[in-house]
């Protein structure tokens, strides 16, 4: 899957590498986040699913809260790269943060590899650092 180069510029200039906890991904703050989403747009590419992360004690922590968007029955590629946006979007945004906490947030990737899949075993998610594959 190729990501787009704005994309990738964002999270190599502005990412957390998740390496130390043993994830390949990339935590990004919340506005950091939100440029990523932006720069997928336009693409084909949709955001399978997200996860929040808090940094206790200089450590990136899973919260468990996350976020996933599958395409339905019948929806088109289009339709469904841009809810995948949308729902990224505004989850990131109405997080709720703490005040003095480090937030950080993945995005899984993905592109789909049959017109009608509408599941994520006929997507690829790049890990590549753009997110983790579970």
């Amino acid at each position: 899957m190729q990501l787009p180069s704005a994309y990738e510029e964002v999270l190599l200039s502005r990412g957390l590498p998740l390496r130390e906890i043993g994830v390949a991904a990339t935590g990004l703050a919340r506005n950091d986040a939100l440029s990523a989403i932006d720069a997928l747009s336009g693409s084909t590419i949709a955001i399978a699913s997200g996860d929040v992360l808090r940094v206790t004690n200089e450590r990136p922590q899973y919260t468990f809260s996350n976020w996933r968007a599958q395409r339905g029955i019948g929806e088109s590629l289009d339709a469904f790269i841009a809810r995948s946006h949308s729902i990224a979007r505004d989850y990131i945004a109405k997080y709720p943060e703490q005040c003095g906490q480090i937030t950080l947030y993945t995005l899984v990737t993905a592109a789909l590899s049959a017109p009608n899949d509408t599941s994520r075993s006929g997507s690829r998610a790049s890990a590549a650092s753009a997110g983790f594959v579970r």
